[in-house]
């Protein structure tokens, strides 16, 4: 277990490793972030109370005693308007391509990038006895915290998955596919502010670049500037609403753009408005969505950050 903003433990089910990550929101504090996206899974245990799950293409209720799982690199945000809910979340990924990591993207069960089942009693168990472990801190507390998160991943695993035996036909293309996809998420996500390229990602990759927009089809149904695009837009119309002080030059050289005009006529392209008129139509709207502060951890990128 390794501790620090994250706790992060490595547990290994059959062959396969996985990185498992808890912070605040594990013991139940249910910190609210903004709409994000992350190359990771999300899971989420509603113990108590109702909340929202909103994705940039649905939004849904979670009554207690459900689980909600998110896919990789979705866009999503999760909330409550009760004081007293409780939800317990961690992330989890695979620490390689593998088999399984195949099987759980290919599931059936993923509706919009989501999948909610109901009965999570054990899970719950699960999560009580580990968070138990963690603040007593008894005589082998670490072995019992990595046994009890492997049978919680495991479980959730199972029931997010197809019990139907997967295809391993043409296994090594499909291996090839996974791992390909796996690096295509880790780059955007850490560069997407950047000035980077189709040449950029194909040298990362050591395929052509119609491969790269091959697979970026595949992946998202964009091409790569186009998604990377989104990714931009999305960004800043967080900010535009989470920072109403900050000036949209700013925010433009922030997602990505030094040309404050170019960033204009893109944002008014894919949105509909300018920037300044999305701000104030949201400002000016009182029954707007609510509007969630950024997490202690989370900072606006700067050109040090680019570097």
């Amino acid at each position: 277990m390794v501790e620090g903003l994250y706790q992060e433990s490595i547990v290994k089910i059959e062959e396969d490793l996985f990185s498992i990550l808890l912070d605040c929101n594990f013991y139940g504090e249910s910190i609210v972030t903004p709409m994000h996206n992350h190359p990771v899974f999300e899971v989420h245990f509603i113990q108590s109370g109702d909340y929202r799950v909103e994705t940039d293409r649905v939004k849904k209720i979670l009554k207690n005693n459900t689980c909600c799982v998110i896919k990789p690199n979705t866009y999503h945000c999760v909330y409550t308007s009760e004081d007293s809910g409780i939800k317990h979340n961690f992330r989890f990924s695979c620490t390689a391509p593998n088999p399984q990591l195949d099987r759980i993207l290919r599931s059936s069960k993923w509706k919009d990038d989501l999948i909610i089942y109901e009965g999570v009693e054990d899970e719950i168990r699960l999560v009580r006895l580990t968070i138990a472990e963690l603040e007593e801190k008894p005589y082998g507390y670490l072995t019992s915290v990595h046994n009890l998160l492997s049978l919680l991943l495991l479980t959730v695993i199972r029931k997010i998955t197809d019990i139907k035996k997967p295809d391993f036909g043409n296994f090594e293309e499909k291996n090839k596919s996974s791992r390909n996809s796996a690096l295509i998420d880790r780059y955007i996500y850490f560069n997407y502010t950047k000035n980077i390229g189709l040449p950029d990602i194909a040298r990362y990759l050591k395929i052509s670049e119609r491969q790269v927009n091959r697979i970026f089809i595949q992946l998202y149904g964009l091409t790569f500037k186009k998604k990377i695009a989104q990714m931009r837009i999305v960004t800043a119309k967080n900010m535009l609403l989470q920072y109403p002080n900050i000036s949209i030059t700013e925010i433009a050289q922030t997602v990505g753009y030094n040309d404050p005009y170019y960033f204009n006529a893109v944002f008014k392209k894919s949105v509909g408005m300018t920037p300044a008129q999305f701000r104030k139509n949201a400002f000016g709207n009182e029954e707007k969505e609510r509007i969630f502060p950024l997490p202690r951890h989370c900072h606006r990128i700067t050109d040090k950050d680019r570097e």
